[in-house]
């Protein structure tokens, strides 16, 4: 299975995170930023992981992404 290659153009900054979004399929700007706001609360980061670019793979469907866009 490969991994997910679509890349969301915007890099989204929450505080000094930024998260980048790869799926499937093309994401809407508010579900890309859903889905790096659910990465960002959903995990516990630490000060080295700052002002780093972290990609979160999205590997649910349409269906899924909807519930945040």
């Amino acid at each position: 299975m490969n991994l997910p290659n679509i890349i969301h153009p915007t890099t989204f900054k929450i505080g000094e995170i930024h998260i980048r979004v790869a799926s499937y399929f093309a994401l809407t700007d508010k579900q890309a930023a859903g889905i790096a706001m659910h990465c960002y609360r959903s995990r516990k980061w630490k000060k080295a992981d700052a002002k780093k670019v972290h990609t979160q793979f999205w590997i649910g469907d349409r269906a899924a992404a909807a519930m945040y866009g």
